[in-house]
């Protein structure tokens, strides 16, 4: 999130008063985990899709970047975001991952 580097795609709606909604409304600083961030990460909207009904539409659309991201899931049901990290993988994206609640994720 603090690295100009890094996009943080966000697909569907976001409802108010969450990080998802903070980022699309592009807050300079959001808060995560009780600590203040501040947002130098490029923040993408994907409106009209899914990430699960749309699955093959999302793939489709991250195929560009295949071999040059890492993909880190941290929003949605445990069980269907790891779903999506095996089809991500199966598109070919090595380096996976849905973090642990409060788990840090570095660049």
């Amino acid at each position: 999130m603090e690295h100009a580097a890094n996009t943080v795609l966000i697909v569907g709606f976001q409802a108010p008063d969450t990080l998802g909604r903070r980022l699309v409304e592009g807050r300079e600083v959001v808060r995560i985990l009780g600590r203040e961030c501040r947002v130098r990460a490029e923040v993408v909207m994907m409106n009209g899709l899914s990430s699960h009904a749309d699955q093959p539409g999302l793939l489709a659309a991250l195929a560009p970047h295949v071999g040059r991201a890492k993909v880190r899931l941290v929003h949605g049901e445990p069980e269907r975001s790891e779903k999506l990290a095996e089809a991500l993988r199966g598109a070919g994206f090595a380096d996976v991952a849905v973090p642990e609640r409060g788990e840090t994720v570095g660049v």
